[in-house]
């Protein structure tokens, strides 16, 4: 069986901790948004829908990167959406998207099985 030319094993498997991670994280900002309530009383109209497109947007690119085998052109993208997710929301739900960001740079630079440095990309 031959290895997949743009990512190892452990990498697909890191980016499917990315996904599950961000999908975690987004289910708990919708919590914790739904319980604070809005200013009118109503539960939820606080929630920031362009966070939760863009975690959906990271999740997506996670699971396809993790089935495809993607890993090195997919991942570092979504490393830098999660890593501007996290530092927008540092102060409030950001700092538990760490683990995702962290998953994620890792999975993007882990080099495919039986490459070498020397090698350039696309040889």
């Amino acid at each position: 069986m031959n290895p997949s030319p743009n990512g190892s094993r452990r990498a697909r498997i890191l980016a499917g901790a990315t996904a599950g991670l961000a999908l975690a994280n987004l289910a708990v900002y919708i919590l914790v948004i739904r319980s604070q309530g809005g200013p009118d009383g109503s539960a939820g109209s606080g929630i920031a829908w362009w966070y939760v497109a863009v975690l959906l947007v990271t999740v997506a690119a996670s699971v396809g990167a993790a089935a495809t085998g993607r890993v090195r052109r997919v991942m570092p993208a979504s490393a830098v959406l999660l890593g501007v997710c996290a530092l927008l929301g540092l102060l409030s739900i950001g700092i538990l998207l760490l683990p995702a960001v962290l998953t994620a740079v890792l999975s993007g630079t882990l080099p495919a099985r039986g490459s070498t440095s020397a090698q350039l990309p696309g040889a």
